[in-house]
């Protein structure tokens, strides 16, 4: 066997772990070269990770009623939690089944807008101005008695050549089973199109132009350029409504976010710093509804409970403090949220399953209140609500 080359070694010791955040909507569990810059702008919290946890849970017993044993247990499979009563948890693969009950009410065409649980998925959250929650996006196809995803999805090649880490990421437009859709994300909300807007047959038009589209070889594009002619996940749908089916469309793009640490990151990956268009553009069309949710939460209040502290989170990011602070580096390169964010996220969602029911503001606001407890800036103690 011939040594490895030098440079290469020297390559891989500088590997991490680590999604771009705007590159993929995915986790990628391989090595990704990145910048010193990036490494430096995650390295530094300037709040206590460890806090401690007899005080803490002294505090949250005090202010918000919450005790040790409210913590959330995750539960297997999928759960479908518009419904009444909420079913589940689901095996993924039942669900490519359009017979099964679980997929009742779907259609072809139904937009399908997607949440990871992972730490990246956080910095996302974070990357914009405005709250974002979904990260990405795919449209559903029924064939015969089976559904399917079409997506623009985004593979990475480490050992492409590329002028910037954002580049490495290439792929394009892919067909599968709905099933490994479901099992990539946490949460996907089903959306369906104004027939009134886009025409009674817009969910099999849409459907049929996607699976058209396989044809296309069309790229990947990481840096959502709407004048490139690879195309994201948010870009491959309006390609298919507006230039094949002939529909006009406004779509509002989010502004990123003009926090230093975050654009300095943003540019050391290659990705802009301006605005996108995101999955939940397409939630702010004219008529256009929820009409399922499934997450691998087991409860619509601990979903409620996880999506409103990414809010508080990002109000907390907005007026606050850097990147560095909500996601760091483990020492073995794999990037992670912050101990103390982490530990918010599941006392969250035990408040929001204890109070389950009640008004989604008032959950809302204790969440906002609860935040603060969970940042305590280094020197200085914890402090309750005021």
């Amino acid at each position: 066997m011939s040594p490895t080359p030098i440079f290469l070694v020297r390559a891989l010791l500088r590997s991490v772990l680590l999604l771009g955040l705007l590159g993929g909507c995915q986790t990628f569990p391989i090595s990704l070269f990145v910048p010193d810059e990036t490494l430096a702008t995650l390295e530094h919290s300037e709040y206590v990770e460890k806090l401690d946890q007899d005080e803490l849970e002294t505090l949250l017993a005090q202010h918000f009623g919450l005790l040790a044993a409210t913590r959330s247990q995750d539960d297997k499979g999928v759960h479908r939690l518009d419904s009444m009563p909420e079913s589940g948890p689901h095996r993924n693969e039942e669900l490519n089944s359009a017979f099964h009950p679980a997929t009742r009410g779907l259609r072809s065409g139904d937009l399908l807008l997607a949440k990871n649980s992972k730490p990246q998925s956080l910095g996302q959250t974070l990357t914009f101005e405005d709250f974002t929650y979904y990260s990405h996006m795919a449209i559903l196809a029924r064939e015969g008695g089976r559904y399917y995803a079409y997506e623009s999805w985004p593979r990475l090649h480490l050992m492409a050549a590329a002028d910037q880490f954002a580049e490495r990421f290439r792929g394009g437009v892919q067909r599968v089973p709905f099933a490994d859709f479901l099992e990539r994300y946490e949460t996907i909300e089903v959306l369906r199109l104004s027939r009134d807007s886009f025409g009674a047959d817009i969910g099999e038009r849409l459907s049929d132009a996607a699976k058209d589209s396989l044809q296309e070889n069309i790229r990947y594009d990481p840096h959502h350029d709407p004048n490139d002619p690879a195309m994201s996940c948010s870009e491959y749908v309006s390609y298919l409504i507006e230039d094949k089916l002939g529909r006009s469309l406004t779509l509002r793009r989010r502004t990123v976010t003009q926090n230093p640490s975050m654009q300095s990151l943003l540019s050391s990956l290659g990705f802009r710093t301006d605005a996108y268009v995101v999955p939940e553009s397409y939630s702010e069309l004219p008529d256009t509804e929820t009409v399922a949710l499934y997450s691998h939460q087991a409860t619509h209040a601990s979903y409620l409970g996880k999506r409103y502290a990414y809010q508080a989170l990002h109000e907390h990011f907005v007026s606050n403090s850097s990147i560095a602070s909500y996601l760091g580096i483990h020492p073995l390169k794999l990037v992670k949220y912050r101990r103390n964010v982490k530990d918010y996220l599941r006392w969250a969602v035990a408040y929001s399953e204890a109070h389950a029911g009640e008004d989604p503001d008032s959950i809302r606001r204790d969440l906002r209140a609860m935040v603060e407890l969970f940042f305590r800036r280094k020197g200085m103690k914890v402090h309750g609500r005021s």
